[in-house]
């Protein structure tokens, strides 16, 4: 009895996934001729008509309403997306902080020892280390940005898995 229920437990979810629907934002472009599809709940950047720049995971909110970082937008306000994977921001973040901190941390070394030729060395170097540390906080994004202003256009859609 058991066997029979768990059987037919897995086969109603196999069922369901094969033919569950998942909304996306299909983004596209009829002069380049192109297609670019973000699933919901991926990371995003997106920046509106207001000026607004927003950052978090996308749910589709209903047919015309997405929701990034848990605010909500219309999809005629916004003016640019951008992926932003999780995976992405990290590993610019610290490969960009920890050559920083070297940086500051020998600056600091330099300047503390006393030598004059040394310790302007040593500003350079704290320099360096402060700019490695403000790139590593604004954590930048290498992904194309699809504009609206170049004739992207935003719909939601409906996918199957």
């Amino acid at each position: 009895m058991i066997k029979q229920f768990l059987g037919l437990f897995f086969c109603l979810i196999l069922f369901n996934v094969s033919v569950a629907q998942n909304k996306a934002i299909r983004i596209s472009n009829e002069e380049l001729k192109r297609e670019v599809f973000i699933k919901n709940n991926k990371r995003l950047r997106v920046k509106t008509i207001y000026g607004n720049k927003l950052s978090g995971r996308l749910e589709i909110v209903d047919d015309d309403k997405v929701s990034v970082g848990g605010i909500v937008i219309r999809l005629e306000d916004l003016q640019m997306i951008k992926r932003n994977p999780l995976i992405t921001s990290l590993s610019t973040s610290v490969l960009l902080f920890c050559p920083g901190v070297l940086f500051l941390v020998g600056g600091v070394i330099l300047i503390a020892s006393g030598d004059e030729d040394v310790e302007k060395a040593g500003f350079v170097f704290a320099a360096v280390g402060v700019g490695f540390g403000y790139l590593a906080a604004v954590s930048p994004n290498f992904f194309k940005g699809y504009k609206k202003h170049r004739n992207w256009k935003f719909e939601i859609i409906e996918i199957g898995q």
